[in-house]
């Protein structure tokens, strides 16, 4: 888990250090910290990674005793069923890492006009 350092009280640090690799391959030293979480995704005391300025509050990777709860979902006749919990050991997972880059960001929906230069009009034929 990963959350950010401005919630963690002094007294959860652990005093020891982790090495983080990046997304950008960079490796930074994080202090780690024993903190107490109650989502509804995990529920639980667990060690955790600090950083100053994480995209998320909390970040909840694979950890054991994780949850996945789907979305309550309306039925034909207009009830509301209930939230489908299930343990992430019960379901098939697979692995898979998907990224978009800032720039990819910053491009998406853009298209780049290629730049053709004017040919000379040439009054060329074959008979002559």
């Amino acid at each position: 888990m990963v959350v950010k350092t401005d919630l963690v009280p002094d007294v959860a640090l652990t005093g020891k250090v982790t090495a983080c690799v990046l997304i950008d391959g960079t490796v930074r030293r994080m202090p780690t910290a024993m903190i107490e979480v109650d989502t509804q995704f995990y529920k639980g005391k667990i060690e955790a990674v600090c950083t100053r300025r994480p995209i998320y509050d909390l970040i909840v990777g694979n950890v054991a005793g994780v949850v996945v709860v789907d979305q309550t979902v309306s039925t034909e006749d207009g009830d509301n069923e209930d939230m489908i919990v299930q343990e992430l050991s019960e379901m098939e997972t697979k692995m898979v890492q998907a990224v978009m880059t800032r720039q990819h960001t910053q491009h998406a929906g853009k298209k780049k006009h290629l730049n053709v230069m004017k040919g000379k009009s040439c009054d060329i034929s074959v008979m002559k």
